[in-house]
């Protein structure tokens, strides 16, 4: 990017919804996309990206927002699946899943890498919500979460609710 990217009063759908995955690399270069808005009923895989093979890197969200209703899961802000790399993101805003689960701050599950990133913004859902990420089955590394999380049951974290890889050096300051 070369420039920070302003979303106002617009709402979308994720860049690779009902389409391939994302499978790019996008260097944000320490920009920024704000005030992003993306709502959606009954949807898996739902973020910036639905799903994520590609590489998403120095790049900020900012006050943006990913509303779920319905039997929505695999929910975050940058992306509901990550099968590739996410490295250096910060995430600020709100991921809100009403009635299902599978929800991450930053993705919802992860399959791939998600490095020296942060979550800045408010997890809620009604269940199986991690700060960083819900469900992760690969490499979580030097991760941070500063968010809130709001969950209607016990099932949550605030790294990741559900490990089946490795998490390693990941800060949980859940407010």
């Amino acid at each position: 990017m070369i420039e920070n990217c302003y979303f106002r009063n617009v709402r979308e759908t994720a860049i690779t919804a009902y389409a391939e995955p994302f499978w790019g690399i996008l260097d944000g270069n320490g920009h920024k996309i704000i005030g992003l808005r993306i709502e959606a009923t009954n949807e898996t895989c739902l973020g910036l990206f639905s799903t994520l093979e590609g590489t998403v890197k120095n790049l900020t969200l900012e006050n943006c927002e990913v509303s779920a209703a319905g039997m929505s899961e695999k929910i975050g802000i940058l992306a509901g699946e990550n099968k590739g790399t996410v490295e250096n993101v910060v995430i600020s805003g709100s991921v809100n899943a009403k009635y299902f689960s599978c929800v991450g701050g930053i993705v919802g599950t992860n399959q791939g890498v998600l490095q020296s990133s942060v979550n800045n913004g408010i997890v809620k859902a009604s269940s199986n919500v991690g700060g960083i990420v819900y469900n992760n089955e690969k490499t979580v590394i030097g991760c941070t979460n500063n968010g809130t999380i709001e969950c209607g049951s016990a099932l949550y974290d605030g790294i990741c609710q559900t490990n089946k890889g490795t998490v390693s050096n990941c800060v949980d300051n859940t407010k």
